[in-house]
């Protein structure tokens, strides 16, 4: 595999809607709309409430817009990156995520409007098509937002989760999009705290549409930024078993984010 296919893949990883499956990958079927459909459930509400208070409230998060962050990715062989990602709701989810390997070399890609792009330095190349949903692609850095934007939308259901794996002291919520063979997420809650502690990410197969993979992420570490809570330290796990740990040192809200060489049409 080429060194560019391989970062876009990372990249998809990251965002929460892996499109790639290597022979041996563990994959179990995905849902169909139908079986998932369930009502929005009281309890299921009710937690997400508890924990969207905790990390800060509905007020304060209501009134941010975009987030900018900054860290080290380090890998379990040791080998770690700079990291810089950024994210815009003001209209659409606008997501920028930017790769800084030890030798200088840059790897940046753009998600909007349901497309990833590669910049090269020079200008944007759309790579692929990319579905996904708000609260997928934020469920990893953001989860008070991904929890607002649950509540908010009534399209997603949602529901006390008994079907995974079990976290000690933790209840898990399943989310769920609207539409076709949605990506689900599965969010455990800690029961003593109310913050996240862990979240599992259905991700898209293109290779096997009839089955998804999962993503999961550990959060270990939550800092308050002036009142909101975001968490500063996670190990993610992809389906092929690559485990990353993600380190944030700086944060920034409704930061002003420049997303060089998208047009207004795509933004």
């Amino acid at each position: 595999m080429q060194a560019k296919s391989r970062w876009t893949l990372l990249f998809i990883w990251l965002l929460g809607g892996s499109t790639f499956l290597q022979s041996g990958y563990s994959q179990s079927p995905a849902p169909s709309n139908h079986q998932n459909a369930m009502a929005r459930d009281a309890n299921g509400i009710r937690l997400l409430t508890e924990s969207l208070l905790v990390m800060g409230g509905r007020s304060r998060w209501e009134n941010i817009h975009s987030f900018s962050s900054s860290g080290v990715e380090t890998r379990l062989d040791g080998t770690s990156k700079k990291i810089n990602l950024a994210d815009d709701w003001t209209k659409q989810l606008v997501m920028m995520r930017e790769y800084v390997e030890p030798t200088g070399t840059v790897h940046k890609y753009i998600q909007s409007h349901g497309k990833v792009y590669v910049d090269d330095g020079k200008q944007l190349h759309a790579t692929r098509n990319q579905t996904q949903n708000a609260v997928s692609a934020l469920i990893g850095h953001l989860p008070a937002v991904a929890i607002l934007t649950a509540l908010d939308d009534p399209t997603y259901q949602i529901s006390i989760s008994h079907d995974i794996q079990q976290i000690d002291d933790s209840s898990c919520i399943l989310i769920v999009p609207p539409g076709p063979q949605p990506l689900r997420v599965r969010l455990c809650l800690s029961n003593t705290t109310q913050l996240p502690t862990a979240a599992f990410v259905d991700l898209r197969n293109l290779l096997n549409p009839s089955s998804h993979l999962v993503e999961t992420i550990r959060y270990t570490d939550f800092t308050d930024h002036n009142g909101l809570l975001t968490p500063f330290h996670a190990s993610v796990r992809a389906p092929n078993g690559m485990t990353r740990v993600v380190t944030l040192s700086s944060i920034e809200k409704n930061a002003s984010i420049s997303f060089t060489g998208l047009s207004g049409a795509i933004q």
